[in-house]
């Protein structure tokens, strides 16, 4: 009697195929590097005044007298502006005073100047108004004011704009899958600007910004502030495999 001694073994991992090497390979995995942005506009809900006061001239006692009145001046607005509720907070933390040289007719002459600054956040934005115009007539005195969101504002939004920032890079992510006939993309990376290796971050502008826009209205009995919302911007990039 002939025996069969024909033995059959079951494939391991040595010899079953891998993806995409078999007889019906499957398409290689694809990469695809997106960039997400985010914007969000809100009215501002903060405005600060700077003041600045300052005088130069060959007297000293004079200067330093004439800038120590304007400055004892705004800062008991401030401290008024404050005690009302028109303001949050105000401060007065910069004085300066130096000498130099002008020269007349080619002989130096001895000059001196002084100056102190004051800001004041303002929440009641027509006090703002009524008083950059009140104080803007004062010799000696420069204005400017700038926009701002609440500190929980602020970190409310941004948080926004960063979930909003990682949602349009998943949208970009699917349209490129979609028009490749590829299956929905997996995420593998997200990237802070600055913070992908090998690459060099672009200079770019703060997240929040925000400028003074005022009109005169009515001649000169009032000033209409209507300051530009504040934009709060995020910005990513990431990974996706198709």
């Amino acid at each position: 009697m002939l025996h069969d001694r024909r033995m059959t073994t079951a494939p391991n991992a040595s010899t079953a195929p891998t993806p995409g090497t078999g007889p019906n390979p499957g398409p290689a995995p694809i990469t695809l590097a997106v960039h997400g942005d985010a914007t969000i506009h809100h009215p501002a809900e903060r405005g600060t005044v700077r003041v600045v006061v300052g005088f130069r001239g060959k007297d000293r006692q004079t200067i330093v007298r004439s800038t120590t009145v304007v400055h004892e001046q705004i800062v008991a607005a401030a401290k008024a502006h404050e005690q009302r509720g028109a303001a949050t907070w105000w401060s007065a933390d910069q004085v300066s005073f130096s000498s130099y040289q002008d020269y007349q007719k080619d002989v130096p002459v001895a000059r001196f100047r002084a100056g102190a600054s004051v800001e004041v956040k303002f929440r009641d934005f027509r006090a703002l108004a009524d008083w950059v115009l009140e104080i803007g007539g004062i010799d000696g005195v420069a204005v400017q004011v700038t926009w701002a969101l609440t500190e929980s504002r602020r970190v409310e939004l941004e948080r926004r704009a960063r979930v909003d920032a990682v949602r349009d890079a998943l949208t970009r992510a699917t349209d490129y899958a979609a028009s490749l006939d590829r299956p929905a993309p997996r995420l593998v990376a997200v990237y802070e600007p600055g913070l992908r290796p090998d690459v060099v971050a672009s200079g770019g502008g703060s997240p929040m910004s925000a400028r003074m826009m005022a009109s005169p209205s009515g001649g000169d009995a009032a000033f209409e502030l209507k300051p530009a919302d504040i934009e709060v911007t995020a910005s990513v990039t990431a990974d996706f495999v198709v």
